[in-house]
């Protein structure tokens, strides 16, 4: 809180109404006793200003458009000031400066000499002794001599605090200058790499696009192939696990992968993709890199606090086998028990069952359509009872 910043904004009388209420609250947030450094939000000052936040802004437009209030040092706000921890850019307050000197410097009373020889006059008439005392106005000094003082008036003349007032803790980044000693400095603004065009031109389809040498600036020829690289990747460990999970790369999976190093970054992004992908849990999940993007909070959050027991970021847990859905599978029937058929795992019990008792022909039969190697079981219950009344009729007499 800065009491004299504070004092200064009250006494500003061309600033009326809810404006002034707002210069008066950024004058008691600042954080340093000239009005710098203070960044309370928006709807912290429409709370306790008692009105809405589009006042707020109008009032801090006006502000700055009268040279009241500048922007300040950004990155004071840059911490939490309990818990210390960085704050996303999206998410920090405006740190704004108030701005007591320039065209709209306000009129320190405590600057100007106080008459203290009028304050201390009894009857109205002046003493000729006390207008010449020296200096520790005891002993008398002689008329026509100059004061023996090398700070006149120095008694008469109240210092200005510049006293920094700690009322919370110390940033990180170094004490912001105060307003006066603030050089006005323009620095050029850098232009920003537009990394939408890293991404397939309009009319392109094709996922693994990449722009030729020197057409584009390159850090966004970079970026292009580093997410090209991302989905080659996630292709490349789905392989491994099964030559049958060849699934190519969309242009929804390359947006997404694009998004994802916009705000992470690239080694990053790789290490996380080589400890996902070795894991049983994760494996299934991360099937494109869409899905990839998607989890990718939570398998960055799981990887930095499960690692692997032995120290490193990935466990070295051999790959999961993925078991032949056309294998062989045993199933029995009411005649018939354990009968190996062929892609029992995605063909109904049923199916597979009239199969074995042959209820149907076995050119009409989906279980023997679905494998050839099904044929040799098919009515296989049929022949075994055959097979068996054989025999017996053979005995009889």
């Amino acid at each position: 809180m800065s009491s004299r910043a504070e004092n200064w904004a009250w006494e500003r009388d061309d600033v009326k109404g809810i404006t002034k209420f707002v210069l008066v609250y950024l004058a008691r947030r600042a954080y340093y006793d000239d009005g710098a450094a203070a960044w309370p939000s928006v709807e912290t000052i429409a709370f306790n200003c008692g009105c809405c936040e589009r006042t707020v802004i109008r009032s801090l437009q006006e502000l700055e458009r009268k040279g009241y209030i500048r922007p300040g040092d950004q990155e004071m706000s840059a911490r939490n000031p309990r818990t210390r921890k960085p704050i996303a850019k999206g998410h920090r307050s405006r740190v704004w400066d108030v701005v007591m000197d320039g065209d709209h410097a306000a009129e320190n009373i405590e600057e100007k000499p106080r008459n203290l020889d009028a304050l201390a006059e009894g009857d109205g008439k002046s003493n000729p002794d006390k207008d010449n005392l020296s200096p520790d106005g005891l002993s008398p000094e002689p008329k026509g001599v100059e004061p023996r003082t090398n700070c006149p008036g120095i008694l008469d003349r109240k210092s200005p605090n510049r006293q920094v007032i700690n009322n919370s803790p110390l940033i990180p980044f170094g004490d912001a200058p105060l307003n006066a000693e603030q050089a006005p400095t323009k620095t050029e603004p850098v232009p920003a790499t537009d990394w939408g065009k890293a991404l397939p031109p309009k009319g392109c389809r094709n996922p693994l696009w990449v722009p030729e040498p020197g057409k584009l600036p390159e850090p966004v020829t970079e970026r292009a192939g580093q997410e090209v690289r991302v989905l080659d990747g996630i292709r490349r460990r789905m392989l491994a696990v099964d030559q049958r999970f060849d699934v190519p790369a969309t242009m929804a999976d390359r947006k997404a992968v694009h998004s994802l190093l916009i705000d992470r970054p690239y080694g990053e992004i790789v290490a996380t993709m080589d400890w996902a992908y070795r894991n049983r849990y994760w494996l299934p999940r991360l099937t494109s890199g869409a899905r990839f993007a998607a989890n990718y909070v939570q398998l960055r959050l799981e990887m930095l606090t499960h690692p692997d027991p032995t120290g490193k970021r990935a466990p070295d847990a051999p790959l999961p086998v993925v078991k032949d859905p056309n294998r062989a599978i045993p199933v029995s029937s009411s005649s018939a028990s354990r009968v190996p058929i062929y892609g029992a795992a995605l063909l109904r019990t049923s199916l597979c069952q009239e199969h074995i008792e042959g209820a149907i022909s076995q050119e009409a039969c989906p279980v023997c359509a679905y494998d050839k190697r099904n044929h040799a079981t098919h009515d296989v219950a049929g022949r075994r009872k055959a097979k068996a009344v054989a025999p017996a009729e053979a005995v009889r007499p």
